[in-house]
Parts: C-alpha cells; sequence; structure tokens
C-alpha cells in the first residue's frame, strides 16, 4: 500500500488591533469582508492580550496577517515585527492621524498605510495571492 503525503498549507489569519473596533460602524463592514478573504479574524482592543495571543501562535502552522490602528503601531510594532508568525502588517485608521511615517521604512512587514477600507482589502487581497 502507497501512502500519499498531503500538501502542506499554513492557515492564514488575521489579528485587528484597534480601539473598541465593534463599536464603530465604519469597520462592521470591514470585518465581514476580511471573514471572507482569510480563514479567522481575532480582534483586540488592548495589547497585551493581543501580543500575548501573537505569540503563542503554531509559527509552523499559522500566519498571521496583523492590522493595527495607527495611534498603536509606533510603540507596538517593534514588539511584534520580527516575529515569524507575522506575514504581514497593515496600518489603518480613518482620520489620516499617523504621525512621521518615516521610521515605517524599517520595518519592512510593513504593507502601507489606510485611511480607505477598500485599499486596505485590494492590498490584502494582492498579498493573499502571493502567498
Amino acid at each position: 500500500m502507497q501512502r500519499t503525503e498531503l500538501p502542506y498549507t499554513e492557515r492564514l489569519s488575521f489579528v485587528w488591533l484597534d480601539t473598541p473596533v465593534e463599536l464603530r460602524r465604519d469597520t462592521v463592514d470591514m470585518q465581514v469582508k476580511l471573514r471572507n478573504i482569510l480563514d479567522y479574524l481575532r480582534i483586540f482592543d488592548r495589547t497585551e492580550p493581543c501580543e500575548q495571543y501573537v505569540r503563542h501562535i503554531n509559527t509552523h502552522m499559522e500566519k498571521l496577517f496583523f492590522i493595527i490602528h495607527g495611534s498603536l503601531c509606533a510603540t507596538f510594532v517593534p514588539h511584534i515585527h520580527d516575529l515569524p508568525q507575522i506575514k504581514y502588517i497593515y496600518i489603518y485608521e480613518s482620520d489620516k492621524s499617523t504621525p512621521g511615517q518615516q521610521w515605517l521604512a524599517k520595518y519592512p512587514k510593513i504593507r502601507g498605510v489606510f485611511t480607505d477600507s477598500k485599499q486596505l482589502i485590494a492590498q490584502i487581497i494582492r498579498d493573499k495571492a502571493r502567498g
């Protein structure tokens, strides 16, 4: 009897760190769209539980597309950027308030600062297609 190896597939998931995101009307539609793109969406409104969750992801089985609000990125991105489970980081905010974006260049996993949800979704779809 011949044994057939199944192809290895890693799970792609979203983690979204934001201010109380569930309560903002502008993000409800985006949550639905994100859930249709990737397997799983986990939302956090506090940095500590978010970082604990990310650090406990099995790096061989799951990769994260990480969405973070601009007001949190300068202090939080340095903590997670180099983790192998982080595939891409997207900075999202509706009010265009991310101060001084020069520091972003030293973090190659950051795919951009997005103020428009349609542009963010389009970038995520392109990145998912790239693998």
